[in-house]
Order: C-alpha cells, then sequence, then structure tokens
C-alpha cells in the first residue's frame, strides 16, 4: 500500500487531522462527519486486497465512526434538511471529568508509548478500562449527589 504514493500519505495525514478533531468537544462532530468516507475507504481497501484480519479492525473503526454519528444525530438532522433537535448542554462538572479523564487516558497512552520498550497489550487496556471505570463512577457518583462538590 506504501506503493500508492501521494494517496497514502495524504490518507495518513487526513487521518491525523481527524484525529486531533476528534480529540476536542469542540469540534469531535466535524471530526466524526470527515473520518467517515476516510475510514469507508480504508475499509474498501482493506476488504478488496484480502488483507489477514485487518478488515476486522476497520471494520471495527468504521462501526466506532458510525456510532459518534449516531450520537450526534439531532445535530446531524440538518444535513438531512430535518429540523435540528435541541439537546441540553451536560453540567460542567460532568464536561470537566471527561476532558480530565481524556487528558489522563491521552497522557497514560502516549507515556507508555515512549518509555516503554516491550509493549503489554493487556496492562494498558486493563490501565485505560480502569481509569475509565472510574470516570464513570465519579460521574455516576455527582449524578446521585445531586451535582454538588462539581467544581
Amino acid at each position: 500500500m506504501y506503493q500508492s504514493g501521494l494517496y497514502w500519505q495524504f490518507i495518513g495525514v487526513a487521518q491525523c487531522v481527524v484525529g486531533l478533531l476528534l480529540l476536542t468537544q469542540r469540534y469531535a462532530t466535524l471530526g466524526a462527519v470527515l473520518f467517515l468516507p476516510i475510514m469507508t475507504s480504508i475499509f474498501v481497501i482493506t476488504i478488496s486486497y484480502d488483507f489477514a484480519g485487518t478488515p476486522i479492525i476497520t471494520g471495527l473503526m468504521l462501526l466506532a465512526n458510525l456510532l459518534l454519528l449516531a450520537w450526534d444525530w439531532p445535530t446531524l438532522r440538518v444535513l438531512v434538511n430535518l429540523p435540528v433537535q435541541a439537546v441540553p448542554a451536560p453540567p460542567r462538572a460532568t464536561t470537566r471529568l471527561w476532558e480530565g479523564v481524556g487528558a489522563m487516558l491521552f497522557a497514560y497512552t502516549a507515556g507508555y508509548r515512549v518509555y516503554t520498550e516491550a509493549y503489554n497489550f493487556l496492562v494498558w487496556a486493563g490501565i485505560c478500562a480502569l481509569v475509565g471505570g472510574l470516570g464513570l463512577l465519579t460521574a455516576w457518583w455527582l449524578r446521585r449527589n445531586g451535582g454538588q462538590h462539581q467544581d
């Protein structure tokens, strides 16, 4: 695939740009919309060239992208000429919580990849699941207590 030259480089740069958009809350919907044709193209290429196992990974990434778009459907309805539905904004404490969880996961993943030579997927996935689970428990606790202790 590297022999496709400029196309492959373009796909790589586009994936990086879209990944950065998905890391933000403000531009995540735009990132999900832009990622759909990119991921669809990659999925079709992996199927047509019969890569072993890769269509499963790219198919799951495409499914995740479709789930992101389904999550943002109330906002995206305008693209198919339907009125936008009002979506209540999440509480500020919950937004800050998930910003913190995302920053922790990014920092851990980047640090883990930089400072370890032997990559252990189970250790990485376990710690990521633990951080995400703690975020879910904290969000549940904040919701249960009526949002007190928020800022």
